[in-house]
């Protein structure tokens, strides 16, 4: 893919949606268990509008092996990225949890997978996530 050879985080920090899609889709394809490259996809999904789409994705991120996303943290870039969804994504607490999990706001992400959790039917990512912002607020 001529996509593989971009970094996605890069493109999505530069508000290049579509490029950095593509990129994660070729990550995802080396990697299929990472979780990053589905979140990646999940962000630049969602920064398009397509939120349905990118819930379905964020789910499917957190179902993955989420190893990768442990010590994540996003570049001043990327932050402008997140507080833009964190605008948009006011009333969807698992995006808003996993967008403040990024920029490492991990007390604000607590409270709000809580709610999270509170809303989900099937919990598997929901609760993946929840053990991820314990791991770091618990050093």
């Amino acid at each position: 893919s001529n996509y593989s050879n971009i970094d996605g985080w890069e493109a999505l920090s530069r508000y290049e949606s579509t490029t950095a899609i593509n990129a994660f889709k070729a990550q995802s394809q080396k990697d299929p268990k990472a979780s990053l490259p589905k979140i990646g996809f999940a962000l630049a999904t969602a920064l398009q509008g397509e939120s349905d789409k990118a819930f379905w994705a964020l789910n499917l991120a957190l179902i993955a092996d989420t190893r990768d996303l442990r010590y994540f943290s996003a570049d001043s870039g990327l932050r402008l990225v997140v507080d833009d969804l964190l605008d948009n994504y006011q009333n969807k607490s698992l995006m808003t949890a996993t967008l403040l999990y990024l920029i490492q706001d991990y007390r604000s992400a607590q409270s709000t997978i809580q709610t999270a959790l509170d809303e989900c039917d099937n919990c598997t990512g929901t609760r993946s996530l929840q053990r991820l912002i314990q791991q770091r607020l618990n050093g």
